[in-house]
């Protein structure tokens, strides 16, 4: 296998735990979702050109804002403060 391809993999696999995790609060998540995501650019990169529709690129750059904003409201200190049990904590209260 390709070094592009290894690394895409890995990234698919890091970007849905993050995703659990970030769902969950875990306190790790948003930096392994950085790092999924930085790995991931650096596989596409390794995988060379590609021809795709429209239709595809449009879902891609929708996926990418959609993605980065999650990125952007992980990052920001009003989440970094959360941890599980705070978390817990606020959802049990509501």
């Amino acid at each position: 296998m390709l070094l592009g391809e290894v690394l895409g993999l890995i990234s698919i696999v890091m970007t849905l735990i993050s995703a659990v995790g970030m769902y969950n609060f875990k306190v790790s998540a948003p930096k392994l979702a950085l790092t999924s995501t930085i790995m991931g650019v650096l596989a596409s990169t390794l995988l060379g050109a590609g021809l795709v529709s429209s239709i595809t690129a449009a879902l891609s750059f929708a996926s990418t804002i959609l993605w980065g904003s999650v990125l952007a409201i992980a990052h920001t200190s009003m989440y970094a403060g959360y941890t599980s049990a705070a978390a817990k904590k606020l959802l049990s209260e509501a």
